[in-house]
């Protein structure tokens, strides 16, 4: 199940960065969260800089990425406030090898579990 699979439970907040009619906000974000009950907050367009304060303002726990995306969240300036984010897991696919070494410690986005296998197949 899904749902399972990603940690997503009923409590969580489940930050919608990408379009919809990607298969990963699809399978990885908005069908556990459906399956488990929780809130799924929606963005009208990605914006890596805007994509903490979103996460500020939703209350969000959880959220997928893929590559790109992840890279331009981690380039983004440190902020006073990166401290404060109620991010507690993600998923994500296709990081860069440089984004996939890890997350420096300071930073606000937590550690995600990435796939095993091909980024384009089923959830």
């Amino acid at each position: 199940m899904n749902a399972a699979k990603y940690d997503v439970q009923r409590d969580d907040v489940s930050y919608c960065c990408m379009p919809l009619f990607h298969g990963n906000a699809l399978m990885g974000l908005w069908a556990p969260s459906l399956v488990a009950g929780a809130t799924v907050a929606l963005t009208p367009k990605f914006s890596a800089s805007r994509f903490m304060d979103d996460v500020r303002r939703f209350g969000a726990t959880y959220f997928t990425y893929v590559g790109k995306a992840i890279s331009y969240v981690l380039a983004t300036p440190p902020a006073e406030t990166d401290g404060d984010s109620t991010l507690t897991h993600g998923f994500g696919t296709e990081a860069s090898p440089e984004d996939q070494g890890g997350v420096p410690p300071d930073a606000s986005v937590p550690p995600c579990s990435r796939p095993t296998g091909p980024a384009r197949g089923p959830g």
